[in-house]
This record gives C-alpha cells, structure tokens and sequence, in this order.
C-alpha cells in the first residue's frame, strides 16, 4: 500500500456558490445511502502517516468511530491527505434495492466533485456482505479516473486486500491487524482528535433532527397549495414589474421576517412561511439572508427557516432548509445542519448551496475561516 497521510481535513480549495458548484451531483442525501462523516480539529501541519492497512484500521476510531459492520468506508485523499470520510451501513435495515456496482456511483461522483485524488475503500464483514461492494467501488473509481490506493476486507481482527494481482500475495486465512503496533492513534491524539461516536449513533440522531425539519401532522396539504397559490400570484404580479423589482420586494420582505423573529413577533402562519419560501426562490433574495447569518444571529436564523421549512412543499424546501443548515453549523449544532442539509438535497440533490454547505461539513470546515472567505469575495 502507498504511503499517505491522514489528517484531520479542514481546508477546502476556496469553495465558491455557483450553480452545480460541486461538480456533478455527488449524489446527495435522498439519492444513495451513504453518509458523509466530517473532520473536526483544524490542521496543524502534523499529519497523520498511514502506511498499511493496520494503520487505516487502526486510526478509524478518529476518523469515523465504530465503523458499521457489515459496512464500507471510503477514504477520499487529495494529494497525500484524507480528505473526507464516507460511510455506509451494510445492516439488516440497509437499502438493498441496487447492485453493488450501481451503488458505488453515487459516493465515487462525490469523491470526483470534491476534488479527490485518490481513494481507500475498507468493507467491514464477511466476504458474503462486502466484498462485491467493495469491488463494486474499485471498479467505479477506475471508470472515473480514480486512483484506489488500497482495496481491503476487515473480519475478526484479520483483513483481505481486494488489491492482490499475485497469487498468493494475500493469504486465504487474511492477514492479522495489530492495532497497537501503529503509531496512527498517537499521531491522532497529539493532534488533539478524540475517538467519534459509532456511526450508527450520529445517523440515529441525524434521523431524529429530520423529523423535526417535516411537516407537522396537523398541516393539511390544501392548506399549503393554497397558500402557495396566493403567495405565486402575488410573485407573479411583483415580476410584471421587472425582475429588479421581485428581488428588492423579496429582500425586503426576508429582512422584515428575521427582525420579527428576532424581536418574538417572527410569522407563524402557514400562509407567512409559505410566502417566505416562494420569495427564497430567488437567489439574490436568498443570498440576502444567507450573508446575514453569523454565530450572533444564527439562533434566530434557525428557528424561522426551520419553520418555513417545515411548511414549504416540494423544492421550495430546498432553500429554508439549507439556511437553517448554515445556521446549525454556525452554533456548532452539527447533527441538526447534517440534517438540514439531507433535507434540502431530498428537496432538489442539485442545489448549489447545499452541495456548498456540504461541502464545508465534510472538510470541518471552521466557521471563522468560512466567514472570513465570504468577507473577501468580491461584490
């Protein structure tokens, strides 16, 4: 195996907001089911040397936690550092209507819209359970240009490379992992990095966060399409005017609901917050909210959006959704913002400023540097 280096990614290469940002759909939350786990410490220059196959298993806790098993975990690299993590659940209630070939889209297109280099694909389980998914993912990286630096099955303490192109290189029995003979973990714990949480606990609690994002029960669909109705009317009639004159009017309208939220007298009503998410439609009115969302306003921010999107419908969820998933972020509420997120890319998987935000969670990025990016943008 390659020599490379983990660290814990927090530097992206100047992420910009333009339509289809991110490249091609990285296939986001709503269209396959693997999860995206995210560093967190910043970078310090010391990285992390992951040599072999008992270094990438060794240093998992940090990068990961408890892996899923049966499960994958794709290591994407730029140059010689981890860049992002993504994880998929191989468990009973995993998805399964897909071949592992048509499966291993979806995360290699996310490896190639975020830049990588090179990937490290690990299946944890049997032979049965992984293997074919595991070759699916080296085989989808080959047809993207994809380098696969190591291909290999964890089970029992042992692993199997899927790499070998000699007979005999990797035994029938595996080979043994001996986690305590790789200075991977003690790399991680200079750096300051702390084992995660099992996977399987962050989805359960991204899953909880998501239910809070739906409409509530008591919200009855005619209610919302008239509403909508209205409030595209009056959209309509404002556009007649020249586009100029919908995007001061949905600026202003934006601007007038987060200072009545701020001051306790924010909309509650359908017919406000389904308003709200028509005038989001336009990006300029969007963007209008998006620059005023900093760590002192961010709780504000996040209590209207989540409503608005709790009653927008459709793609028109796409937008509140993503704000609120910037204000999460802001307030350093992670498991909400990853929620946020996989809402509005349910809503519309190509939207730009989720697949931005994204973006951002999956390198750690730190709040202060993405505020100081957008300082220094011009316009």
């Amino acid at each position: 195996m390659a020599s490379h280096h983990a660290r814990s990614p927090s530097d992206p290469s100047d992420p910009d907001d333009n339509p289809g940002g991110a490249g091609q759909n990285p296939g986001g939350a709503g269209s396959d089911p693997y999860s995206t786990v995210a560093g967190g410490a910043q970078d310090d220059g010391r990285r992390i040397s992951l040599s072999s196959p008992n270094d990438v298993v060794a240093t998992m806790p940090y990068l990961v936690g408890q892996p899923p098993e049966p499960g994958l975990v794709v290591l994407t690299l730029r140059g010689t550092a981890v860049h992002s993590v993504l994880c998929r659940d191989l468990g009973p209630n995993a998805p399964r209507e897909r071949d592992p070939l048509s499966c291993a889209g979806p995360p290699v297109d996310s490896a190639v819209a975020e830049g990588a280099d090179a990937l490290i694909v690990v299946g944890y389980g049997t032979f049965d359970q992984v293997a074919g998914h595991v070759s699916g993912l080296v085989t989808a990286a080959g047809r993207r240009g994809l380098d696969v630096l190591e291909a290999f099955r964890v089970h029992a303490g042992r692993y199997w490379s899927q790499m070998c192109s000699r007979p005999g290189c990797c035994p029938p029995e595996g080979r043994a992992l001996d986690p305590d003979r790789s200075t991977g973990p003690a790399d991680a714990v200079l750096r300051g990095l702390v084992p995660r949480p099992p996977l399987r606990t962050v989805l359960e609690e991204v899953a909880q966060a998501r239910r809070g994002l739906e409409p509530p029960g008591s919200l009855r669909p005619e209610t919302v399409r008239a509403a909508l109705a209205d409030s595209e009317a009056e959209a309509d009639g404002i556009r007649s005017s020249g586009p100029r004159a919908l995007r001061r009017c949905g600026a202003a309208v934006v601007r007038g609901a987060v200072e009545a939220e701020r001051t306790g007298t924010g909309p509650h009503g359908v017919d406000e917050l389904v308003r709200l998410s028509v005038f989001l439609r336009e990006r300029p009115v969007r963007d209008t909210v998006w620059a005023a969302i900093t760590p002192e306003t961010a709780r504000t921010h996040l209590d209207l959006w989540s409503r608005v999107t709790r009653a927008a419908e459709g793609s028109d969820r796409a937008a509140p959704a993503s704000l609120a998933a910037v204000a999460a972020w802001q307030l350093d509420e992670l498991v909400l913002a990853q929620a946020a997120l996989e809402t509005a890319l349910d809503a519309d998987q190509h939207y730009s400023m989720a697949l931005l935000m994204r973006q951002a969670l999956n390198v750690g990025l730190p709040v202060q540097r993405w505020i100081d990016h957008l300082k220094g943008r011009p316009g």
